[in-house]
């Protein structure tokens, strides 16, 4: 085999050349692919940036709306603190005459009945906790809490405890706030 050494240079300057082409044609495509993928990373972005703006649109017309309705708002906070809180005039006796009431309504027993007052809070309302021991029948504690429920006054009933029952007779420790307009 005869080895011509400058034809094998010359055919090693060749691939050379070819590799060299391939590899600038496989770096201008990937360039091209990275500038095709950001532009659609671009607008992407876009698109959520529009979403996020007629988000934030709509947030500031709702915040406009509810601020054009913060009188009725408060004219309606102020109707409900004056028809269901008990006022500073009335307190605790008119509180006991109440859950007395209800409780007789519904034919059952209160002892034990004890209140504790929290800090005033915002709004002029201050918390009032109450618990009690009602005992009677399970119909009874029904209207009870039916009673608290249709009451003038608004209640929460925190929890009932099952403390005994007995002959068809069931006494419960009770635990519920209410609130006094300051």
């Amino acid at each position: 085999m005869s080895w011509k050494p400058k034809r094998w240079k010359l055919w090693v300057q060749v691939a050379l050349a070819i590799l060299l082409a391939i590899d600038a044609g496989l770096a201008i495509e990937r360039w091209r692919m990275g500038v095709a993928a950001s532009q659609q990373e671009l607008q992407l972005r876009a698109v959520q940036l529009r979403t996020e703006v007629a988000a934030l649109r709509a947030n500031l017309d709702r915040a406009k709306q509810v601020r054009q309705e913060i009188p009725v708002i408060a004219g309606e906070c102020n109707q409900f603190y004056d028809r269901q809180l008990l006022g500073p005039s009335q307190g605790y006796a008119a509180l006991v005459a109440n859950l007395g009431n209800i409780a007789q309504k519904a034919g059952l027993v209160t002892s034990g009945v004890r209140f504790n007052q929290r800090k005033a809070g915002t709004h002029g309302v201050v918390q009032v906790d109450a618990t009690a021991v009602i005992e009677g029948s399970y119909s009874g504690l029904i209207r009870f809490i039916n009673g608290l429920e249709r009451s003038k006054n608004f209640y929460v009933l925190d929890s009932l405890d099952l403390a005994s029952s007995t002959g068809g007779q069931v006494k419960l420790n009770i635990r519920l706030h209410t609130y006094f307009r300051t």
